[in-house]
């Protein structure tokens, strides 16, 4: 029996190797000036895999580790963001949506337009005027292409997290329909 450390040590690697990717090489990544937002896809990826409070404390964790190491903003905002964002993938997943590749891809890429529109809303209540200095139509290049980003690395960030993450929390039913994801067993409520 290995001890209920390793699993929780096993997300803390995996969430400071994307964070330090995402500061070291993820600016490198950039189409048409806008760079994926690993953090984040990792957060949608834990909440559609363990549900929502699991995807709120990677989406918390991931946020605050991104906040300290690329300041432009307050530390805290990443954090918030993304704790949100987790906890209502988790939730849609663990009510609502069935785990297929084309329900893992929209979400994410619904899920990060969502949170984009978050993190810019709430930063431009806390003063980071900065944020929407570039105007609506630089936003709205953004969200679409931070988007198609997420739902490109939603499924494959999915399968990494379902490889090192804990997975005896959560209660599982068997999948009620063909096509959902061979290594998935679905939760039941």
């Amino acid at each position: 029996m290995t001890s209920p450390i390793i699993p929780k040590l096993r997300i803390a690697v995996v969430i400071a190797v994307v964070v330090l990717l995402q500061t070291s090489i993820g600016g490198d990544l950039r189409v048409a000036g806008v760079a994926p937002d690993l953090p984040l896809v990792l957060a949608v990826a834990a909440g559609i895999v363990a549900g929502a409070q699991t995807g709120a404390w990677i989406g918390f964790w991931t946020g605050l580790f991104f906040d300290f190491l690329a300041p432009a903003t307050p530390i805290g905002l990443h954090a918030f963001t993304f704790c949100v964002t987790g906890f209502i993938v988790g939730t849609f997943f663990e009510s609502v949506l069935e785990d297929r590749v084309f329900t893992v891809a929209l979400v994410g890429g619904v899920a990060t337009a969502a949170s984009v529109l978050v993190f810019v809303g709430v930063g431009d209540l806390l003063g980071q005027t900065q944020l929407l200095a570039s105007g609506r139509s630089w936003l709205l290049e953004v969200i679409l292409v931070e988007a198609v980003w997420s739902a490109l690395l939603a499924v494959p960030t999915e399968w990494l997290y379902r490889m090192v993450g804990p997975h005896g929390a959560a209660p599982v039913r068997k999948a009620a329909m063909s096509g959902a994801l061979p290594s998935r067993e679905q939760r039941v409520q």
